[in-house]
């Protein structure tokens, strides 16, 4: 029952069926909405590409999106020093985070993980262009044909802001892992990227006022 409840709520949420048929009709074929969805599904695809980049060289695992804006990170692998915080389900997990880092995420139990499982679901759908003008900055800044690395750095102060507190999350899991084994959580990302990353993090960062 419970797997069926998550299916349906992701199908019964989404736009009816002949709504979605009367929209392809009547939008089809004009030039200008062709461009402008192209230019949003490439602008999606920067977005999330640089989000996932910027998880896998913290360390977390998280496979890569094809063609959708969420991702599913997991966390299976700081169980130890998540289950010293008091963490043991992907509910607790994603409140922890909320609380401490003010990091909005989702629990995988949602989508039919196991709830033990501590993995997240994060969509970069929304982040930075929360409001029209800030859409249409994005867009504008895209249209100029602006190098994705430069449009994600200049252009998106919250992504960069949320990926910060994830890395000041897994230092801190890291520091614990330390001082109940003393060892570090073995190293995932490439080439030494998370200490590289951490000397570009400012206290203020950190603080997240």
């Amino acid at each position: 029952m419970r797997a069926v409840r998550t299916i349906a709520s992701e199908t019964w949420s989404a736009t009816t069926s002949p709504v979605q048929y009367a929209a392809m009709l009547a939008y089809s074929g004009h030039p200008d909405i062709i461009q402008y969805i192209d230019e949003c599904a490439n602008i999606h695809g920067i977005r999330t590409q640089y989000l996932w980049r910027g998880l896998t060289n913290i360390g977390i695992r998280c496979p890569q999106a094809d063609g959708a804006f969420y991702l599913f990170p997991d966390f299976d692998r700081w169980r130890e020093p998540l289950s010293a915080l008091g963490i043991h389900t992907s509910a607790q997990l994603a409140v922890h985070l909320l609380e401490t880092y003010q990091l909005a995420t989702l629990p995988g139990s949602v989508f039919g993980s196991p709830p033990s499982q501590l993995s997240l679901r994060l969509s970069s759908s929304y982040l930075d262009m929360e409001t029209n003008e800030q859409a249409e900055a994005v867009l504008t800044a895209y249209r100029s044909q602006i190098e994705p690395e430069q449009l994600m750095c200049e252009h998106h102060p919250n992504m960069n802001k949320a990926l910060s507190r994830f890395q000041l999350f897994v230092e801190n899991l890291s520091e614990i892992q330390f001082r109940m084994n003393g060892r570090m959580p073995e190293q995932e990302s490439e080439g030494g990227a998370l200490a590289d990353r951490s000397k570009r993090v400012t206290s203020k960062d950190h603080r997240f006022e």
